[in-house]
């Protein structure tokens, strides 16, 4: 686990700088945004948490699919289990959503105040990579981690 997360926070750090430099290889057409689909039971839970609880502007609003801007291009979508929907909804979820922010602590107070919020880890530096950053669990279970970069 420590490996593969050293692995994405890297991967994470070089991303907008490689972007920059590679819009897009000659042979492969360049991708113009990025999803990460979430699948739910309560699918108005989810929302009210990504749209209210972290302020997030919703730019898709169906009664099966609904989309959230973290940055311009990179989008959350909240799916309702069943339906047309692809996956089920798991148990237990081995996705980690994370968004970087210039202020986890700010983040921490702010989130913590909220009703049926359950903090998974309260603020830490981490000890292996330069992150100060708090975990906690969103309506669906799944794991939402906010950090940012220690310099």
């Amino acid at each position: 686990m420590g490996r593969a997360l050293i692995f994405i926070t890297a991967c994470l750090a070089l991303a907008p700088a490689w972007a920059e430099s590679n819009p897009g290889r000659a042979d492969k057409p360049a991708f113009t945004e990025q999803y990460v689909m979430l699948y739910y039971r309560d699918l108005e839970a989810a929302a009210e948490f990504y749209g209210g609880t972290l302020g997030l502007t919703a730019t898709m609003d169906d009664e099966w699919v609904k989309l959230y801007q973290v940055l311009p291009g990179s989008l959350i979508g909240l799916v309702q289990e069943g339906g047309t929907a692809y996956h089920k909804v798991q148990d237990q979820n081995a996705v980690m959503v994370s968004i970087v922010t210039e202020d986890v602590d700010t983040w921490y107070e702010l989130v913590s105040k909220e009703s049926g919020i359950t903090v998974l880890k309260p603020p830490y530096n981490h000890g292996s990579v330069p992150i100060r950053a708090f975990l906690f669990a969103d309506p669906g279970g799944y794991t939402v981690e906010i950090f940012q970069w220690l310099r």
